[in-house]
């Protein structure tokens, strides 16, 4: 499996390795694994790009498998084995799927260097992962779709009238009470749902 968007590509082997390439700014490329050690810079002392693949320290580190990965403009997704959802990036607009301590959002204060699980998401098996431009979608297995991130087209199907940025996975309500969805897409600033 092979995804992209804008300036970096994450591609997933048939024995579950994420290997990474393009822009690694804000960590997008899952290439760090947690250290105990005071950040000093928000670059970890990364690479800021990479033109040939490099495996992922992270879930090798955890012995971790992937099934699916996602790229959004800024940030990428990660479906493991265990249907648990990663996030890593930049998350100024909620598209991480995570909530910051701070009122006050800044690209540097809600960006992840290090894969972080999606809690909110932990009670469901999720099946599948979307990401567009920033905002993201997971689809579980027994057909319910939720959204998180930049919202200012309407993007997350929510049904409310404000297009607030979300940052913490919802569930899509008024599609799941009648149908239930088979797949999920994410474009730019859009989304669809295939029942």
């Amino acid at each position: 499996e092979i995804s992209s968007n804008y300036n970096h590509s994450l591609v997933l082997d048939s024995e579950g390795n994420v290997f990474g390439f393009g822009f690694n700014g804000d960590g997008r490329l899952a290439n760090n694994i947690p250290s105990n050690k005071p950040r000093r810079d928000t670059h970890y002392n990364i690479l800021e790009s990479n033109s040939i693949p490099i495996l992922s320290k992270f879930f090798i580190h955890f012995k971790l498998k992937v099934k699916q990965v996602a790229c959004g403009s800024n940030f990428s997704l990660f479906l493991t084995n265990s249907l648990n959802v990663y996030s890593v990036g930049e998350g100024s607009h909620g598209q991480l799927g995570i909530q910051f301590s701070s009122q006050t959002i800044t690209k540097e204060r809600s960006s992840l260097l290090v894969p972080k699980l999606i809690y909110s998401l932990i009670c469901y098996p999720i099946k599948e992962i979307k990401a567009g431009e920033l905002h993201a979608l997971a689809l579980t297995e027994f057909g319910t779709c939720f959204s998180w991130g930049r919202n200012h087209k309407g993007q997350l199907g929510l049904n409310f009238e404000s297009k607030q940025d979300v940052y913490l996975p919802r569930q899509i309500t008024h599609i799941n009470n009648d149908v239930e969805i088979d797949h999920i897409y994410a474009n730019s600033k859009s989304s669809a749902f295939v029942t």
